[in-house]
């Protein structure tokens, strides 16, 4: 979103973010509630582990700060790859910074180590022990998809069981590969699960 008008069909027409119509989230979700008021919900990108181009994922919060006072309906976290820094960025959202609006992981469902190498020029969110494994298993598709499947539908119940945070749901990014989702469902006992309505 804050590079939104730096694009023209898909292409990079200016990589400078400063010199967009939107460098900052922040600008454009204040342009759309002016234009749009109460229309749409709007959500906003949460960083668990900082944005990409931040030094400092706890002043990060700061900034989520004034986008959810300024008319965000709910976040959703940037590639979540672990429980326990979800749980301690949730914290600090909810005890620190009193955002109170719907807060929902984002996980990765990825079967190709290429497409996990792509993700990391753009974001550092990939953890040294899933890395070493996509890695290890990079040049064997089923290996791979198993791990990742396994691995996913894992994060999903331990994000989803945890009585320390209360989430909506979870958001399965694909890169286009419905057929891994499916896959990492039929992994999941929803029976066991318990999703809240409404936090």
């Amino acid at each position: 979103f804050e590079a939104l008008y730096c694009y023209d069909k898909g292409t990079v027409v200016e990589k400078d973010d400063s010199k967009c119509d939107f460098p900052y989230g922040l600008e454009f979700l204040q342009f759309l509630k002016a234009e749009f008021g109460d229309d749409f919900s709007f959500g906003t990108s949460g960083y668990p582990i900082g944005h990409p181009t931040s030094e400092d994922p706890i002043k990060d919060i700061g900034y989520l700060k004034k986008k959810v006072d300024a008319g965000a309906d709910f976040v959703l976290c940037q590639g979540v790859f672990d429980l326990q820094t979800f749980k301690d960025f949730y914290k600090r959202c909810r005890e620190q910074h009193n955002i109170d609006v719907p807060i929902i992981p984002a996980v990765y469902a990825i079967n190709s180590y290429a497409v996990l190498k792509n993700l990391m020029n753009f974001c550092k969110v990939v953890p040294p022990n899933y890395l070493a494994s996509m890695e290890r298993y990079q040049n064997d598709e089923e290996k791979i998809t198993n791990y990742s499947i396994k691995y996913v539908s894992d994060l999903i119940t331990a994000l989803l069981k945890d009585t320390e945070i209360s989430i909506p749901g979870v958001h399965v990014s694909c890169f286009n590969n419905l057929t891994l989702v499916r896959q990492v469902f039929e992994k999941l006992d929803f029976a066991d699960l318990k999703v809240c309505q409404r936090e």
